[in-house]
Protein backbone atom coordinates (compact mmCIF):
# COMPACT_ATOMS: atom_id res chain seq x y z
CA UNK A 1 0.00 0.00 0.00
CA UNK A 2 2.59 2.69 0.73
CA UNK A 3 4.67 1.68 -2.39
CA UNK A 4 1.71 2.41 -4.13
CA UNK A 5 0.59 5.51 -2.60
CA UNK A 6 4.42 7.00 -3.62
CA UNK A 7 3.77 5.74 -7.30
CA UNK A 8 0.43 7.58 -6.69
CA UNK A 9 2.68 11.02 -4.99
CA UNK A 10 4.76 10.41 -8.12
CA UNK A 11 2.58 10.98 -10.94
CA UNK A 12 0.24 13.33 -9.41
CA UNK A 13 3.16 15.79 -8.80
CA UNK A 14 4.80 15.28 -12.50
CA UNK A 15 1.47 16.65 -14.10
CA UNK A 16 0.39 19.38 -11.18
CA UNK A 17 3.57 21.12 -10.90
CA UNK A 18 4.27 22.05 -14.46
CA UNK A 19 0.42 22.53 -14.35
CA UNK A 20 0.69 24.98 -11.41
CA UNK A 21 4.04 26.60 -12.66
CA UNK A 22 1.66 26.85 -16.40
CA UNK A 23 -1.46 28.88 -14.33
CA UNK A 24 0.96 30.85 -12.36
CA UNK A 25 3.10 32.00 -15.46
CA UNK A 26 -0.48 32.81 -17.57
CA UNK A 27 -1.84 34.83 -14.90
CA UNK A 28 1.09 37.33 -14.25
CA UNK A 29 1.84 37.25 -18.47
CA UNK A 30 -1.97 37.46 -19.29
CA UNK A 31 -1.25 36.50 -22.71
CA UNK A 32 -3.31 37.16 -25.84
CA UNK A 33 -3.70 36.28 -29.08
CA UNK A 34 0.03 35.23 -30.90
CA UNK A 35 1.53 34.68 -27.14
CA UNK A 36 -1.30 32.44 -26.02
CA UNK A 37 -1.66 30.79 -29.39
CA UNK A 38 2.68 30.38 -29.21
CA UNK A 39 2.33 28.21 -25.63
CA UNK A 40 -0.73 26.30 -26.91
CA UNK A 41 0.80 25.13 -29.82
CA UNK A 42 4.60 24.33 -28.51
CA UNK A 43 2.79 22.21 -25.95
CA UNK A 44 0.89 20.39 -28.47
CA UNK A 45 3.76 20.00 -30.29
CA UNK A 46 5.11 18.04 -27.35
CA UNK A 47 2.48 15.01 -26.49
CA UNK A 48 3.19 13.66 -30.27
CA UNK A 49 6.72 14.31 -30.15
CA UNK A 50 7.74 12.88 -26.52
CA UNK A 51 5.50 10.22 -26.90
CA UNK A 52 7.30 8.95 -30.14
CA UNK A 53 11.19 9.56 -27.91
CA UNK A 54 9.64 8.09 -25.18
CA UNK A 55 8.97 4.95 -27.59
CA UNK A 56 12.59 5.08 -28.81
CA UNK A 57 14.22 5.48 -24.94
CA UNK A 58 12.39 2.18 -23.98
CA UNK A 59 13.44 0.66 -27.37
CA UNK A 60 17.04 1.20 -26.21
CA UNK A 61 16.99 0.63 -22.38
CA UNK A 62 17.43 4.41 -21.51
CA UNK A 63 14.69 4.20 -18.84
CA UNK A 64 11.31 1.94 -18.13
CA UNK A 65 8.38 2.53 -15.97
CA UNK A 66 6.92 0.68 -13.11
CA UNK A 67 3.34 1.60 -13.68
CA UNK A 68 0.07 0.95 -13.90
CA UNK A 69 -3.18 2.48 -15.07
CA UNK A 70 -3.53 5.97 -17.26
CA UNK A 71 -0.93 4.06 -19.65
CA UNK A 72 -0.52 5.77 -23.36
CA UNK A 73 1.40 3.33 -25.47
CA UNK A 74 3.05 2.27 -22.22
CA UNK A 75 3.93 5.51 -20.96
CA UNK A 76 2.06 7.16 -18.15
CA UNK A 77 -0.47 9.92 -19.26
CA UNK A 78 0.21 12.23 -16.41
CA UNK A 79 4.15 11.86 -16.83
CA UNK A 80 3.46 12.60 -20.80
CA UNK A 81 1.25 15.91 -20.19
CA UNK A 82 3.57 16.99 -17.65
CA UNK A 83 6.31 16.81 -19.73
CA UNK A 84 4.73 18.18 -22.50
CA UNK A 85 3.76 21.18 -20.32
CA UNK A 86 7.85 21.48 -19.35
CA UNK A 87 9.08 21.39 -22.20
CA UNK A 88 6.37 23.19 -24.22
CA UNK A 89 4.49 26.51 -22.49
CA UNK A 90 6.33 26.75 -19.54
CA UNK A 91 9.67 27.82 -21.67
CA UNK A 92 7.02 29.79 -24.33
CA UNK A 93 5.69 32.19 -21.67
CA UNK A 94 8.76 32.38 -18.73
CA UNK A 95 11.75 32.43 -21.06
CA UNK A 96 9.89 33.79 -24.45
CA UNK A 97 13.55 36.06 -25.34
CA UNK A 98 15.80 34.01 -23.56
CA UNK A 99 18.41 32.23 -26.36
CA UNK A 100 17.03 28.82 -27.22
CA UNK A 101 20.49 27.02 -26.22
CA UNK A 102 20.69 28.55 -22.51
CA UNK A 103 16.70 27.56 -22.72
CA UNK A 104 17.94 23.99 -23.51
CA UNK A 105 21.12 24.18 -20.93
CA UNK A 106 18.36 25.55 -18.21
CA UNK A 107 16.20 22.86 -19.01
CA UNK A 108 18.28 20.00 -19.37
CA UNK A 109 19.53 21.08 -15.97
CA UNK A 110 16.09 20.39 -14.43
CA UNK A 111 15.80 17.05 -16.06
CA UNK A 112 19.76 15.79 -14.68
CA UNK A 113 18.01 16.90 -10.99
CA UNK A 114 14.50 15.63 -11.36
CA UNK A 115 14.59 12.74 -12.98
CA UNK A 116 16.60 10.54 -11.03
CA UNK A 117 13.88 11.09 -7.89
CA UNK A 118 10.69 9.70 -10.11
CA UNK A 119 12.03 6.67 -9.10
CA UNK A 120 10.52 4.00 -8.58
CA UNK A 121 7.87 5.25 -11.06
CA UNK A 122 10.69 6.06 -13.65
CA UNK A 123 13.63 3.44 -13.73
CA UNK A 124 16.72 4.97 -15.43
CA UNK A 125 18.91 3.23 -17.35
CA UNK A 126 22.74 3.95 -18.13
CA UNK A 127 22.04 6.22 -21.29
CA UNK A 128 19.11 8.05 -19.89
CA UNK A 129 20.66 11.60 -20.17
CA UNK A 130 21.69 10.80 -23.92
CA UNK A 131 17.90 9.86 -24.49
CA UNK A 132 17.05 13.42 -22.65
CA UNK A 133 19.40 15.62 -24.56
CA UNK A 134 18.57 13.99 -28.19
CA UNK A 135 15.01 14.71 -27.10
CA UNK A 136 15.86 18.21 -26.31
CA UNK A 137 17.63 18.90 -30.26
CA UNK A 138 14.12 17.02 -31.45
CA UNK A 139 11.60 18.05 -29.62
CA UNK A 140 12.20 21.35 -27.58
CA UNK A 141 13.84 23.16 -30.00
CA UNK A 142 10.99 22.57 -32.74
CA UNK A 143 8.58 23.66 -30.27
CA UNK A 144 10.19 26.48 -28.63
CA UNK A 145 10.60 27.57 -32.46
CA UNK A 146 7.28 26.91 -33.73
CA UNK A 147 6.39 29.25 -30.28
CA UNK A 148 8.43 31.92 -31.18
CA UNK A 149 7.41 32.08 -34.87
CA UNK A 150 4.01 32.22 -34.16
CA UNK A 151 4.25 35.18 -31.63
CA UNK A 152 6.61 37.11 -33.88
CA UNK A 153 4.80 36.76 -36.84
CA UNK A 154 7.42 35.23 -38.70
CA UNK A 155 8.86 32.23 -40.74
CA UNK A 156 5.23 31.78 -42.31
CA UNK A 157 5.68 28.31 -43.87
CA UNK A 158 7.67 27.03 -41.30
CA UNK A 159 5.49 27.16 -38.77
CA UNK A 160 2.73 25.83 -41.03
CA UNK A 161 4.76 22.92 -42.13
CA UNK A 162 5.31 22.84 -37.73
CA UNK A 163 1.51 22.75 -37.20
CA UNK A 164 0.67 20.40 -39.53
CA UNK A 165 3.30 17.87 -38.59
CA UNK A 166 2.05 18.20 -34.59
CA UNK A 167 -1.39 18.35 -35.57
CA UNK A 168 -0.67 15.09 -37.56
CA UNK A 169 0.93 13.28 -34.45
CA UNK A 170 -1.94 13.87 -32.51
CA UNK A 171 -4.50 12.88 -35.12
CA UNK A 172 -3.02 9.40 -36.21
CA UNK A 173 -0.54 8.97 -33.10
CA UNK A 174 -2.28 10.11 -29.82
CA UNK A 175 -5.86 9.79 -30.47
CA UNK A 176 -5.82 6.59 -31.96
CA UNK A 177 -3.35 5.28 -29.34
CA UNK A 178 -5.84 6.62 -26.83
CA UNK A 179 -8.75 4.91 -28.44
CA UNK A 180 -6.72 1.37 -28.85
CA UNK A 181 -5.84 1.45 -25.07
CA UNK A 182 -9.46 2.01 -24.20
CA UNK A 183 -10.10 -0.77 -25.90
CA UNK A 184 -7.62 -3.05 -24.60
CA UNK A 185 -6.12 -3.64 -28.42
CA UNK A 186 -2.26 -3.19 -29.07
CA UNK A 187 -1.61 0.44 -31.09
CA UNK A 188 0.85 -2.04 -33.14
CA UNK A 189 -2.70 -3.75 -34.89
CA UNK A 190 -3.16 -0.49 -36.96
CA UNK A 191 1.12 -0.49 -37.97
CA UNK A 192 0.34 -3.87 -39.26
CA UNK A 193 -2.65 -2.98 -41.10
CA UNK A 194 -0.70 -0.51 -42.72
CA UNK A 195 -2.42 -0.98 -45.96
CA UNK A 196 -5.32 1.14 -45.13
CA UNK A 197 -3.02 4.05 -45.48
CA UNK A 198 -3.78 3.58 -49.22
CA UNK A 199 -6.84 4.62 -48.75
CA UNK A 200 -5.68 7.96 -47.64
CA UNK A 201 -2.89 9.44 -49.91
CA UNK A 202 -5.81 11.76 -51.51
CA UNK A 203 -8.12 13.24 -48.69
CA UNK A 204 -4.37 13.56 -46.69
CA UNK A 205 -2.95 15.47 -49.93
CA UNK A 206 -5.99 17.18 -49.64
CA UNK A 207 -5.13 18.93 -45.72
CA UNK A 208 -2.11 19.30 -47.03
CA UNK A 209 -2.39 21.21 -49.65
CA UNK A 210 -5.32 23.62 -47.91
CA UNK A 211 -2.63 24.45 -44.91
CA UNK A 212 -0.01 25.36 -47.92
CA UNK A 213 -2.69 27.20 -50.03
CA UNK A 214 -2.91 29.35 -46.07
CA UNK A 215 0.91 29.91 -45.99
CA UNK A 216 0.62 30.51 -49.81
CA UNK A 217 -2.05 32.56 -50.64
CA UNK A 218 -3.55 33.50 -46.97
CA UNK A 219 -0.66 35.07 -45.36
CA UNK A 220 -2.10 33.06 -42.29
CA UNK A 221 -2.35 29.47 -40.82
CA UNK A 222 -5.38 27.10 -39.80
CA UNK A 223 -4.91 28.22 -36.32
CA UNK A 224 -7.65 30.06 -35.32
CA UNK A 225 -5.34 32.77 -33.40
CA UNK A 226 -3.25 32.71 -36.10
CA UNK A 227 -5.81 33.43 -38.83
CA UNK A 228 -4.98 34.20 -43.17
CA UNK A 229 -5.24 37.83 -43.59
CA UNK A 230 -6.85 37.34 -46.93
CA UNK A 231 -10.02 35.29 -48.13
CA UNK A 232 -8.82 31.84 -49.65
CA UNK A 233 -10.64 30.56 -52.38
CA UNK A 234 -7.62 29.11 -54.51
CA UNK A 235 -6.34 25.92 -54.58
CA UNK A 236 -8.63 23.26 -52.62
CA UNK A 237 -10.57 25.99 -51.57
CA UNK A 238 -11.92 26.89 -55.13
CA UNK A 239 -13.60 23.32 -55.11
CA UNK A 240 -14.51 22.94 -51.61
CA UNK A 241 -15.09 25.03 -48.76
CA UNK A 242 -13.68 23.50 -45.55
CA UNK A 243 -10.84 20.93 -47.11
CA UNK A 244 -8.76 20.37 -44.37
CA UNK A 245 -11.92 19.65 -42.03
CA UNK A 246 -13.13 17.06 -44.62
CA UNK A 247 -9.71 15.68 -44.72
CA UNK A 248 -9.66 14.95 -41.11
CA UNK A 249 -13.29 13.53 -40.79
CA UNK A 250 -11.84 11.09 -43.56
CA UNK A 251 -8.58 9.81 -42.48
CA UNK A 252 -8.80 9.96 -38.73
CA UNK A 253 -12.15 7.47 -38.78
CA UNK A 254 -10.35 5.29 -42.07
CA UNK A 255 -7.29 4.96 -39.64
CA UNK A 256 -9.37 3.59 -36.81
CA UNK A 257 -10.82 1.10 -38.91
CA UNK A 258 -8.72 -1.96 -37.69
CA UNK A 259 -9.58 -1.08 -34.61
CA UNK A 260 -13.35 -1.82 -34.89
CA UNK A 261 -16.27 -0.21 -37.06
CA UNK A 262 -17.40 1.32 -33.91
CA UNK A 263 -14.44 3.73 -32.87
CA UNK A 264 -14.45 4.80 -36.50
CA UNK A 265 -17.75 5.87 -36.69
CA UNK A 266 -17.97 7.36 -33.47
CA UNK A 267 -14.85 9.53 -34.82
CA UNK A 268 -16.81 9.99 -37.82
CA UNK A 269 -19.78 12.04 -36.41
CA UNK A 270 -17.72 13.84 -33.47
CA UNK A 271 -15.65 15.34 -36.36
CA UNK A 272 -18.36 16.22 -38.17
CA UNK A 273 -20.32 17.39 -35.45
CA UNK A 274 -17.52 19.49 -34.31
CA UNK A 275 -17.15 20.98 -37.72
CA UNK A 276 -20.51 21.51 -38.25
CA UNK A 277 -21.22 23.17 -34.64
CA UNK A 278 -18.56 25.37 -33.38
CA UNK A 279 -16.37 25.26 -36.21
CA UNK A 280 -19.02 26.09 -38.66
CA UNK A 281 -20.47 28.83 -37.08
CA UNK A 282 -16.98 31.02 -36.22
CA UNK A 283 -15.99 30.35 -39.26
CA UNK A 284 -19.03 32.27 -40.98
CA UNK A 285 -18.95 34.55 -38.34
CA UNK A 286 -15.42 35.27 -38.47
CA UNK A 287 -15.71 35.22 -42.35
CA UNK A 288 -18.63 37.55 -42.89
CA UNK A 289 -16.95 39.97 -40.61
CA UNK A 290 -13.86 40.66 -42.28
CA UNK A 291 -14.83 39.55 -45.72
CA UNK A 292 -18.26 40.70 -46.14
CA UNK A 293 -19.16 40.38 -49.97
CA UNK A 294 -16.63 38.40 -50.98
CA UNK A 295 -17.07 35.70 -48.03
CA UNK A 296 -21.27 35.99 -49.59
CA UNK A 297 -19.94 35.37 -53.10
CA UNK A 298 -17.51 32.67 -52.60
CA UNK A 299 -19.61 30.64 -49.99
CA UNK A 300 -22.45 30.77 -53.06
CA UNK A 301 -20.38 28.92 -55.23
CA UNK A 302 -18.28 26.34 -52.92
CA UNK A 303 -20.13 23.67 -50.71
CA UNK A 304 -19.08 23.05 -47.43
CA UNK A 305 -18.64 19.14 -47.75
CA UNK A 306 -18.67 18.09 -51.34
CA UNK A 307 -16.37 19.08 -53.96
CA UNK A 308 -16.96 20.81 -56.92
CA UNK A 309 -15.70 19.11 -59.77
CA UNK A 310 -14.76 22.21 -61.63
CA UNK A 311 -13.26 25.12 -59.58
CA UNK A 312 -15.03 27.90 -58.87
CA UNK A 313 -15.11 31.53 -61.12
CA UNK A 314 -13.44 34.79 -60.27
CA UNK A 315 -13.97 38.01 -61.36
CA UNK A 316 -9.99 38.43 -61.32
CA UNK A 317 -9.01 35.38 -63.11
CA UNK A 318 -5.40 34.58 -63.29
CA UNK A 319 -2.78 34.72 -66.50
CA UNK A 320 -0.33 31.82 -67.62
CA UNK A 321 2.22 33.60 -69.67
CA UNK A 322 3.61 31.25 -72.52
CA UNK A 323 6.72 32.41 -74.52
CA UNK A 324 5.15 31.61 -78.55
CA UNK A 325 8.81 32.08 -79.49
CA UNK A 326 9.47 28.65 -77.39
CA UNK A 327 8.37 25.81 -79.70
CA UNK A 328 8.55 23.57 -75.99
CA UNK A 329 6.71 26.02 -74.42
CA UNK A 330 3.99 26.97 -76.88
CA UNK A 331 2.18 23.80 -76.83
CA UNK A 332 2.15 23.59 -73.49
CA UNK A 333 -0.08 26.64 -73.32
CA UNK A 334 -2.01 25.71 -76.55
CA UNK A 335 -3.30 22.54 -74.43
CA UNK A 336 -4.43 24.38 -71.32
CA UNK A 337 -6.61 26.43 -73.52
CA UNK A 338 -7.61 23.25 -75.09
CA UNK A 339 -8.72 21.85 -71.62
CA UNK A 340 -11.59 25.30 -70.98
CA UNK A 341 -9.94 25.93 -67.64
CA UNK A 342 -12.00 28.34 -65.67
CA UNK A 343 -10.54 31.88 -64.53
CA UNK A 344 -7.40 31.10 -66.22
CA UNK A 345 -6.07 33.44 -69.36
CA UNK A 346 -3.39 32.30 -71.18
CA UNK A 347 -1.10 35.22 -72.75
CA UNK A 348 1.96 35.39 -74.71
CA UNK A 349 4.73 35.50 -72.12
CA UNK A 350 6.73 38.70 -74.79
CA UNK A 351 3.57 41.05 -74.11
CA UNK A 352 4.30 40.84 -69.84
CA UNK A 353 6.18 44.27 -68.71
CA UNK A 354 9.03 41.74 -66.80
CA UNK A 355 11.79 39.78 -67.64
CA UNK A 356 10.48 35.87 -67.92
CA UNK A 357 12.76 33.01 -67.45
CA UNK A 358 10.06 30.57 -67.22
CA UNK A 359 6.16 30.01 -67.36
CA UNK A 360 5.10 32.35 -65.26
CA UNK A 361 1.85 32.16 -63.45
CA UNK A 362 0.49 35.04 -62.13
CA UNK A 363 -3.64 35.51 -59.87
CA UNK A 364 -5.48 38.12 -59.30
CA UNK A 365 -4.24 38.54 -55.52
CA UNK A 366 -1.28 39.52 -56.79
CA UNK A 367 0.68 35.88 -56.09
CA UNK A 368 3.03 34.62 -59.07
CA UNK A 369 4.89 31.47 -59.71
CA UNK A 370 7.13 30.37 -62.29
CA UNK A 371 7.97 26.92 -63.90
CA UNK A 372 7.03 23.94 -62.18
CA UNK A 373 4.83 25.29 -60.00
CA UNK A 374 3.44 27.68 -62.60
CA UNK A 375 2.28 24.69 -64.31
CA UNK A 376 0.88 23.37 -61.37
CA UNK A 377 -0.83 25.98 -60.26
CA UNK A 378 -2.38 26.04 -63.95
CA UNK A 379 -3.84 22.81 -63.18
CA UNK A 380 -5.81 23.59 -60.51
CA UNK A 381 -8.04 25.78 -62.95
CA UNK A 382 -9.15 22.90 -65.15
CA UNK A 383 -11.08 20.16 -62.85
CA UNK A 384 -10.17 18.33 -59.91
CA UNK A 385 -8.34 15.37 -61.28
CA UNK A 386 -5.54 17.33 -62.37
CA UNK A 387 -5.73 19.97 -59.65
CA UNK A 388 -4.90 16.62 -57.29
CA UNK A 389 -2.23 15.86 -59.58
CA UNK A 390 -1.38 19.59 -59.02
CA UNK A 391 -1.08 19.47 -55.27
CA UNK A 392 0.79 16.56 -55.13
CA UNK A 393 3.15 18.61 -57.94
CA UNK A 394 3.60 21.20 -55.53
CA UNK A 395 4.66 19.68 -51.98
CA UNK A 396 8.14 21.48 -51.20
CA UNK A 397 10.34 18.47 -51.93
CA UNK A 398 8.47 17.00 -55.17
CA UNK A 399 8.47 20.18 -56.66
CA UNK A 400 12.08 20.91 -55.81
CA UNK A 401 13.00 17.48 -57.46
CA UNK A 402 10.94 18.31 -60.40
CA UNK A 403 11.74 21.82 -60.81
CA UNK A 404 15.59 20.69 -60.85
CA UNK A 405 14.84 17.54 -62.75
CA UNK A 406 13.16 20.21 -65.33
CA UNK A 407 16.44 22.57 -65.41
CA UNK A 408 19.01 20.01 -65.85
CA UNK A 409 17.09 18.14 -68.58
CA UNK A 410 15.02 20.87 -70.66
CA UNK A 411 17.57 23.87 -70.17
CA UNK A 412 14.40 25.34 -68.39
CA UNK A 413 15.87 28.24 -67.81
CA UNK A 414 17.09 29.44 -71.41
CA UNK A 415 14.90 27.30 -73.70
CA UNK A 416 12.03 25.13 -72.39
CA UNK A 417 10.38 28.19 -71.13
CA UNK A 418 12.30 31.01 -72.35
CA UNK A 419 10.48 34.35 -72.34
CA UNK A 420 13.61 36.44 -71.94
CA UNK A 421 12.94 39.96 -74.07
Amino acid sequence: MEAMNAHAAIRSVCLLAPAGVVLGLWMWHRPRGREAAAAILATLWQVPALLLLDLAAREFGCWSYEAEGALLLGMPADLLFGWALLWGAIPALAFPRLPLIVVAAVVLSIDAMTMPLLDPVVRLGPFWLAADVAGILLCLFPAQWLARWTSNDSHLSRRVALQVAGFSGIALVVLPATVAGQLGIAFTKLLQSFWWTDLLAVPALLGIAAAQEFAERGAGTPVPLDPARRLISSGPYAYVRNPMQLSMTIVLPVFLIPLGWLPALAAFVILFAYSEGFARQDEDTDHRERFSIEWKQYSGQVRRWWPRWRPMTSAQPARLYVAQSCQSCRPVGEWIMRQRPTALIVTPAESHPGRLKRITYESGDGYSASGIVALAHSLEHLHLGWAIAAWTVRLPWICNCLQVLADACGEMDTRLCNSEL
